[in-house]
């Protein structure tokens, strides 16, 4: 939708600036974090949600207005039981960047796609290209291992 439907509702001179400034690219960006942001908007709120009334309660009734409250009390409890989640859904939008390739947007998997049309060595154009997959992923991973060890969701 962004990249087929959505530049036809602009005016001429917006489309335009859209067609010489890499339209692709431009949708790809907007419709992944459209995605993912619905999926991480989720997980902060259920993270949220984990966190007992009480604390709200009990920060509100020691005169704490409600957004002091959240973010001294709330916020810092609900991060921790959030992370596991956000980091789930960042390493899907890590492998989902590889669906712009149909929209001609120049990603990795695109990039090898190139490569191997070049030098006919498919072989170790997709491999490189899942090596860095691979590699990123377990680089979010392990950041996310050294969070949560260092910063472990406490019980009330």
């Amino acid at each position: 939708f962004w990249y087929f439907g959505a530049p036809e509702l602009l005016p001429d001179s917006a489309k335009e600036w859209l067609y010489q400034h890499n339209i692709e690219a431009i949708a790809a960006v907007v419709s992944l974090s459209l995605y993912a942001g619905a999926f991480m908007a989720e997980d902060i709120r259920s993270g949220i949600r984990s966190v007992p009334t009480v604390q709200l309660e009990a920060a509100r009734a020691l005169g704490l207005g409600f957004v002091a409250a959240m973010r001294l009390v709330v916020l810092p409890q609900a991060v921790r039981t959030s992370v596991p989640p956000l980091v789930s859904q960042t390493l899907n939008l890590w492998k989902d960047t590889s669906i712009a390739t149909v929209i001609g947007t120049a990603e990795l998997m695109y990039q090898a796609a190139k490569v191997e049309s070049a030098t006919f060595k498919s072989f170790e154009a997709f491999t490189f290209a899942t090596v860095s997959y691979l590699g990123i992923s377990l680089a979010i991973t392990a950041l996310a291992a050294w969070y949560q060890h260092r910063y472990p969701p406490r019980s009330a």
